[in-house]
């Protein structure tokens, strides 16, 4: 049963990641910011209320939310508009 629940996040993760990487694709080709910091924030804060009203650790849900937030590895610089890290 918990690994069921474990890989029903990753899939989740998984599909919050491509979203992720075509917004940022799509930022991009608006030559706007890939990342938008005061979403960011907004976003950590409200999951932080949400886990907290679940009876979650508000500090836990914000940090999971901030690596979460990262973005997939493989696809960060390119999304971003970094360059690849080698």
């Amino acid at each position: 049963m918990i690994d069921s629940i474990d890989h029903d996040i990753l899939r989740l993760v998984g599909r919050r990641n491509t979203l992720v990487t075509e917004i940022a694709e799509r930022r991009r080709r608006q030559h706007r910011p890939a990342r938008d910091l005061l979403r960011e924030r907004e976003i950590i804060q409200d999951r932080r209320h949400r886990g907290q009203a679940l009876g979650l650790d508000g500090d836990l849900v914000a940090g999971l939310f901030r690596l979460i937030l990262r973005g997939p590895p493989a696809a960060a610089p390119r999304a971003r508009g970094d360059s690849p890290r080698t």
